[in-house]
């Protein structure tokens, strides 16, 4: 945890806060905080952005925090907001939805990286059980974003789609979704390597572990994806994810 990242509903009053959950157990017992510490921290700022009041101004802002109280059941700050948080990633993730432990590990590593919106599809080798799983459910999403913010001092929540049939996706979705952008889809079949910067918005298309099917990678190729490889190795879903976003970054 690098930055504690704190929600609207931990302010007590303007700029005062009580942490508890999770973030109180590290702060405890892995960062060894002791009142009087002051630590880096963040306000979470989400689709539901507050446009007044005090929350308008402070939302997604880093600054610094003092431990004024530190137990078993709670923690004390006293905060100081004034900074923006780092710029995002220009690029947006469209993936067929993985197994529930990669799926955690593609929303915290990507939300890391500076991706703010990801979009699950299925496709043919998704197995349908994927779709009713708890992963998907509650707040496990945010959680595993959260995370990746707290890596990376960030403090803006990514959003995410979900689209269970993957045709209707693309009559009803896709096209509005990546216009004015370049899609790039990940395929071993390739055959330039993955470029490198980035020059405007980029849609990044990742398949499933068992890769797209031909139909689906011709549908992809018809709506003007180019295809790029990062080599004939097969690697799992998060590391192409991580790897393509890197290349890209």
């Amino acid at each position: 945890m690098n930055l504690l990242l704190l929600t609207p509903d931990d302010l007590t009053e303007a700029h005062r806060a009580v942490v508890r959950g999770r973030r109180l157990e590290h702060m405890r017992k892995i960062v060894r905080a002791k009142v009087g510490d002051r630590v880096k921290v963040g306000l979470l700022r989400g689709p539901e952005r507050a446009t007044t009041g005090t929350l308008a101004n402070l939302c997604g802002q880093t600054g610094e925090a003092e431990i004024t109280a530190l137990d078993r059941e709670r923690l004390e700050l006293r905060f100081t907001l004034a900074h923006p948080p780092p710029k995002p990633l220009p690029v947006q993730l469209i993936v067929a939805l993985p197994r529930p432990p990669t799926f955690h590990k593609v929303l915290q590593q990507a939300t890391a990286m500076g991706v703010k919106r990801f979009v699950f599809v299925h496709a043919a080798r998704v197995e349908g059980s994927y779709w009713t799983s708890r992963a998907l459910k509650g707040d496990g999403p945010k959680n595993h974003m959260m995370l990746g913010l707290e890596q990376a001092r960030d403090t803006v929540l990514p959003t995410i789609e979900y689209h269970r049939k993957l045709h209707v996706f693309f009559e009803t979705r896709y096209r509005e979704l990546v216009a004015g952008t370049d899609v790039l889809l990940g395929h071993p079949a390739g055959t330039g390597h993955m470029p490198t910067g980035i020059a405007n918005m980029r849609t990044l298309v990742i398949g499933p572990e068992g890769g797209w099917i031909d139909r689906e990678v011709e549908r992809f190729i018809a709506e003007g994806a180019q295809l790029w490889s990062l080599g004939p190795r097969i690697l799992r879903v998060e590391t192409a994810v991580v790897a393509m976003l890197a290349k890209l970054a």
